[in-house]
């Protein structure tokens, strides 16, 4: 899934059932101001803004995320 929809702030995706977004062909995870992963409904509207200094934060209901790479760990 791809953020199709963009505005004059950002670009709009939608959270998947595991809480991630996918943003410019990577799997992202919202992170919280502890650097722990943001648990989001599936289908949450996620902005994904793009800063000056060229780094990407996420807005979801009006508090602002940094974004994680998200890998999995097979054992």
């Amino acid at each position: 899934m791809t953020c199709p929809t963009s505005s004059a702030k950002g670009r709009f995706c939608k959270a998947s059932g595991d809480s991630t977004i996918y943003w410019k062909g990577r799997k992202l995870l919202l992170l919280d101001e502890k650097h722990r992963q943001k648990l989001l409904k599936r289908g949450a509207a996620i902005e994904v803004l793009t800063l000056l200094d060229g780094s990407d934060v996420a807005l979801h209901d009006g508090v602002i995320h940094h974004l994680g790479v998200f890998f999995r760990i097979f054992v």
